[in-house]
């Protein structure tokens, strides 16, 4: 899925910043990652959808 990608490789540098302290020199930009999570929650409702149409 495109869409999965980026949104990967934008929650797992967030997560690697937060857990090791010293890389995280910019303050998070919340709306920008909130944006994030709304596009991570129709990925999920995209995957289950096909999980359901599969089974």
């Amino acid at each position: 899925m495109p869409l999965a990608e980026p949104l990967c490789a934008t929650m797992a540098e967030v997560s690697f910043t937060e857990r090791y302290p010293g890389f995280d020199l910019d303050d998070p930009d919340w709306p920008a990652l909130r944006a994030q999570i709304e596009q991570v929650a129709l990925l999920l409702e995209q995957v289950r959808d096909q999980l359901n149409a599969q089974g």
